[in-house]
């Protein structure tokens, strides 16, 4: 029996030799919207400046908040 038959028994109720499964990649998944994240809270914080000195606990801050 193929994967896909699997899957269609198993959310029809049915009951098989092997359960069917699908590996979890939600990380990678959203890691782009993290990161765009993090790039907008430093856009914001430096609001039109050219520089701005990374403070560690800011930073680490900032790559927090799009997790959350």
């Amino acid at each position: 029996m193929i994967p896909k038959d699997r899957m269609l028994r198993a959310l029809a109720g049915e009951t098989g030799h092997a359960l069917p499964a699908a590996p979890v990649y939600l990380s990678l998944f959203l890691e782009d919207f993290e990161r765009a994240y993090y790039i907008e809270l430093y856009r914001r914080r430096m609001r039109g400046l050219v520089s701005y000195p990374v403070d560690h606990a800011e930073d680490t801050r900032f790559r927090a908040e799009p997790m959350y």
